[in-house]
């Protein structure tokens, strides 16, 4: 069905709250355009979106996650701006600045978050951590097996042993939650982009936060240039 179309289906997609989508583990076919055009146009349309939960494949031979986030969710990045507060997201690629569009500046009633085997394909995801704590007002968040761009688990090495990798995902999420001491402390220090995006997102949920009160749907319709450049 065309975007614009009126029916059954237009409706019930518009007024859907809650999305549990679980697709097989692997894939050996190529992404198709039609299948990444009716993924982005299930979240154009779906703007009351309350709870998600994405289960996504990886590609079989390369064992890398078959979709990119940016294909997923153009129309949000773009300015589509549904009621998400619970997100989970399992197996996808990323860039830096697209995670942060996401995360720092989609979704401003995102309360619980959960990213699991995240390939990030630039920039830290110390950064990601650390930003999620100064801008997004989480309740809980989680990120497990996550990875960057050499597919090395999240400021773990290969010989990182199971007891050590929970203990780590666990003081990622304490930190998040309720700040404190940065699991990578003392070595991380927080990149120009993530210190520019804090600067941007106060001023931005200032905005927000004071347009709820205007008649219509404008909480759903607000956006901003950022500054975020490529790591």
């Amino acid at each position: 069905m065309r975007s614009g179309h009126a029916g059954p289906l237009a409706a019930l997609t518009e007024n859907l709250k809650v999305l549990r989508l679980e697709i097989v583990a692997y894939a050996r076919d190529p992404v198709t355009e039609n299948e990444m055009i009716n993924l982005a146009d299930f979240f154009h349309k779906a703007s009351r979106l309350e709870v998600t939960s994405l289960g996504l494949p990886f590609q079989y031979i390369t064992q890398t996650p078959r979709y990119h986030l940016d294909q997923i969710f153009k129309p949000i990045l773009q300015g589509i701006r549904p009621t998400l507060r619970k997100l989970h997201i399992r197996s996808i690629s990323a860039s830096y600045n697209d995670l942060s569009r996401l995360l720092f500046f989609s979704l401003p009633n995102l309360k619980h978050l959960n990213l699991t085997q995240v390939l990030l394909l630039n920039g830290k995801w110390e950064d990601v951590v650390e930003g999620l704590r100064q801008i997004v007002p989480l309740t809980s968040g989680d990120l497990e097996r996550c990875s960057q761009s050499d597919q090395t688990p999240y400021s773990l090495d290969s010989n990182s042993t199971a007891e050590e990798a929970e203990g780590f995902a666990a003081a990622n999420s304490r930190y998040i939650v309720e700040g404190g001491t940065h699991p990578c402390a003392p070595a991380y220090v927080p990149s120009y982009e993530l210190k520019e995006s804090i600067k941007s997102s106060k001023k931005l949920r200032g905005e927000f936060e004071g347009a709820q009160n205007i008649e219509g749907d404008a909480p759903n319709h607000w956006s901003t240039d950022l500054p975020l450049r490529n790591v």
